[in-house]
């Protein structure tokens, strides 16, 4: 090797060596702004490695210093508490001819971590040949070989309505994917990421009124996740857009002030509307957006056994929170009084803690006159132990755009 080549050998070595976190936490000091936020950059970029030699730093650094580490650690925890919320999307691959249903489940399963119940009754072998290709996506081509479909089950508390032969009362329902029976035509389906948007239910409507044809249409979409995620219930799936065959805008979020029906905590989206031109076969687009909130970390504040803490008071922020009221009518009635209700509104949030230690938040929550704010949660059988102000909530925000295009009227 020619003393030339060994240079450029060295100058890439020196290339790639990640830089020194003993410099670049003297950086934190440095006189230039711009050399600070460089290295404070810099450090948050390296990640969890270099979290003990920040923390041993911190104790001797001056102010400026001490204030940009911390801060390089709380981004650090950040980034990792995402991954643990929303962790990496995986692929998956499956090829398998003439086998049986639970050798390619078992494989699917490995693959994913994902609970899956075994379909019954069924012997015949499948065929699946399904390369790098989302869960969801892989999951759908199982279950069209079976000729079922598929549904996920979220983690759940036990009802009254549930088999108490199977399952202990004070356990819940695990979270799960199993087949069930087909009862229609497979629905137009994208898969964005690492949810699936299904256009589940279109119907047509037509009447007659002083010899003029009316049209409408109701129009449902879905959101499935996948088992291992949880997101918030300020989460949002909805429609932000119609156009039908002759080009015509049925509706548009954005130029609208009419409120739309939209999703909040649930996956299913409906719609309602009307086509100005009766003899309308098709939908050309329909465009919406899944905004799935994520939380990351939150502050709380309790009101312990609410039904005797009527009256009851706790500081917050710049003032303090009332319970004005708690009652069981058909559902449990919340009343507070807060310092700012439009700002709790938009903020912060509520939930009920039972003695078995599941939380719900409220179903409702909303401003009302003065500082009140007014809040419904669904009646739970166990007992209510605590009320749980929520605030100071940090969420990672993941969000989908999808459009189906040239759907079929019926």
């Amino acid at each position: 090797m020619t003393t030339t080549m060994r240079a450029l050998a060295l100058l890439g070595l020196l290339l790639v060596q990640e830089p020194d976190v003993d410099a670049l936490l003297r950086q934190l000091s440095d006189e230039s702004i711009a050399v600070r936020e460089k290295a404070s950059a810099a450090l948050i970029a390296m990640g969890e490695k270099i979290e003990t030699k920040v923390k041993a730093f911190i104790p001797g650094a001056g102010a400026e210093a001490k204030g940009r580490a911390e801060e390089v650690l709380r981004r650090i925890a950040r980034t990792r508490r995402i991954r643990e919320v929303l962790p990496p999307v995986k692929s998956v691959t499956l090829k398998f001819k003439e086998a049986s249903v639970q050798e390619v489940l078992d494989s699917f399963k490995s693959q994913t971590g994902w609970p899956i119940e075994m379909p019954k009754r069924f012997k015949r072998a499948i065929t699946v040949d399904v390369i790098d290709v989302l869960p969801l996506q892989a999951l759908q081509a199982v279950a069209t070989q079976i000729g079922r479909d598929f549904a996920i089950d979220g983690e759940r508390v036990l009802d009254q309505d549930s088999d108490i032969r199977t399952f202990d009362r004070k356990d819940k329902l695990p979270t799960r994917v199993r087949f069930v029976e087909f009862h229609a035509t497979a629905p137009p389906t994208l898969y964005k990421s690492r949810y699936a948007v299904v256009l589940s239910r279109i119907v047509q409507q037509r009447s007659t009124s002083f010899s003029a044809t009316h049209v409408r249409a109701e129009l449902s979409t879905r959101l499935i996740l996948p088992p291992d995620l949880k997101p918030d219930p300020s989460s949002e799936l909805m429609v932000d857009s119609f156009t039908d065959d002759a080009g015509k805008v049925l509706f548009d979020r954005s130029k609208s002030t009419e409120a739309f029906p939209r999703y909040l905590g649930g996956s299913q989206c409906d719609a309602n509307f009307a086509f100005p031109d009766p003899d309308v076969r098709a939908l050309s687009s329909v465009k919406g957006r899944a905004v799935m909130r994520y939380l990351l970390s939150e502050k709380s504040i309790s009101f312990e056994s609410p039904k005797e803490s009527i009256g009851g008071k706790r500081p917050f922020k710049n003032g303090e929170i009332v319970l004005k009221k708690w009652e069981n009518a058909g559902a449990f009635m919340v009343v507070l009084e807060v310092p700012d209700a439009e700002w709790f509104q938009r903020e912060c949030g509520l939930s009920i803690r039972t003695r078995n230690g599941t939380t719900h938040p409220a179903l409702v929550l909303r401003s009302g006159r003065g500082n009140a704010i007014y809040a419904q949660f669904e009646l739970v059988e166990d007992e209510v132990r605590s009320l749980e102000v929520l605030f100071d909530r940090d969420f990672f925000v993941d969000e989908v755009d999808f459009e189906f295009k040239d759907v079929p009227l019926p």
